[in-house]
């Protein structure tokens, strides 16, 4: 049986985390769908949704909390976002609810 470890807590400082939930907010507008599922998290975004802004987000969310596999295909404006533990599963429903939380699972 594997053994879980706890989920890892996000490095950002009360300020750092406020400025990243501010940019989630921005880009949420722009959320087309979401799905969700054990490990996995995919978000697709509409075409006016700047890039730049997205961008700037996903750098900042792989340097604070680099146990997310975090990949984006632009061509398909698909968001995917994974994690490896079931320990650090919730940190996706927090990151789902911060960009889209008109959308429930």
């Amino acid at each position: 049986m594997e053994r879980e470890t706890a989920a890892p807590a996000c490095r950002l400082d009360a300020s750092g985390l406020g400025d990243q939930l501010e940019r989630y907010r921005q880009i949420g507008g722009h959320v087309e769908a979401v799905e969700r599922e054990p490990g996995r998290l995919v978000v697709r975004f509409a075409p006016d949704l700047r890039r730049d802004r997205l961008e700037a987000a996903l750098e900042i969310e792989r340097g604070c909390c680099p146990f997310f596999g975090i990949d984006y295909d632009s061509a398909r404006r698909r968001l995917t976002v994974t994690v490896e533990q079931t320990a650090q599963d919730a940190m996706l429903d927090a990151l789902a609810k911060s960009l889209s939380p008109q959308i429930t699972r």
